[in-house]
């Protein structure tokens, strides 16, 4: 942790045990159970090879959550347009001190539901 805080300019930390608690959530979402209705094939988690029927392994379903991540954040820096910006730019605007360059990884949504009449689900009037 040391070596990170001194010599990397931007840390972007996913822990693998949320991972695969979000790779096992969605397995149990897939097979029908009481957690929702079914998750729709080839979204962010399960896009080529498909956790779902079996054939993608558990470290490959994680390694392609992180990927999706990384594409999206980096998205900014493969397009031309006034709005969009390199990394370095990403990381100035987020770090407020150099040793505070730890920043939080999000990604939604994670997936799509195999049910389109389903609404999906606004926490807006939560944080107001």
């Amino acid at each position: 942790m040391q070596e990170l805080t001194e010599r990397a300019d931007c840390v972007l930390p996913v822990e693998n045990q949320s991972l695969l608690d979000i790779m096992n959530k969605i397995d149990a979402m897939s097979y029908g159970t009481k957690l929702g209705p079914g998750v729709k094939r080839n979204n962010c988690v399960t896009s080529g090879g498909s956790r779902l029927s079996g054939a993608q392994k558990p470290f490959d379903a994680m390694n392609n959550i992180v990927a999706n991540l990384l594409l999206n954040i980096t998205s900014s820096t493969r397009f031309e347009g006034s709005l969009n910006m390199d990394l370095n730019e990403i990381a100035m605007n987020l770090v407020p001190f150099p040793r505070l360059h730890y920043l939080v990884p999000s990604l939604t949504p994670l997936y799509s539901l195999a049910d389109v009449s389903i609404p999906t689900k606004r926490e807006t009037p939560l944080l107001t």
